[in-house]
């Protein structure tokens, strides 16, 4: 049931992905019930996406100028 759900709200997110300025992929803690999340993308200064990276990726190839960061590549301590 939960694949089923994510699945949907991945459909519908990309449905509407209109591309973002900036789309960041990591490990994300969230204030919203304490969520850690794996990705978000922001454009026009809001959030448009906060979720999973596959669902992201629906903003990252409309990008014009737009920008990538993965957390990965930095070393947090």
């Amino acid at each position: 049931m939960l694949a089923v759900v994510s699945f949907i709200i991945c459909v519908n997110s990309s449905a509407e992905a209109t591309g973002a300025d900036l789309v960041v992929y990591g490990k994300i803690f969230t204030s919203e019930s304490n969520q850690i999340v794996e990705a978000f993308a922001v454009k026009d200064g809001k959030y448009v996406y906060v979720g999973d990276k596959k669902c992201a990726e629906a903003f990252a190839p409309l990008f014009k100028n737009g920008q990538i960061i993965r957390l990965e590549q930095f070393n947090f301590r």
